[in-house]
């Protein structure tokens, strides 16, 4: 098996979302703040990002707050992708 492919998307969320408070299995959406180039195709700024929280620890006495969030598709005019992106150890 070869190396993970790493991209970066540079996306805001449309929501708040706070370790702890947010619910595990939230469903989330955040728009792409720069156009941005995937294997050839150009996902135009403001695609949105569909997927959801999949961990959600609050701060305690012994460590911080955690948050994971998991992506599944983008949406965008003219256009859709499946798509699995990870965002992990968000303290």
């Amino acid at each position: 098996m070869g190396p993970a492919i790493v991209r970066e998307f540079p996306v805001l969320l449309q929501s708040n979302v706070v370790g702890g408070k947010t619910a595990a299995g939230t469903k989330i959406q955040a728009k792409l703040t720069v156009a941005t180039l995937v294997d050839g195709t150009v996902i135009p700024r403001n695609a949105v990002f569909s997927g959801e929280v999949t961990e959600s620890v609050a701060k305690t006495k012994d460590g911080p707050s955690r948050v994971a969030i998991r992506m599944d598709s983008q949406q965008w005019k003219g256009g859709t992708a499946a798509i699995t992106a990870y965002l992990t150890a968000w303290y």
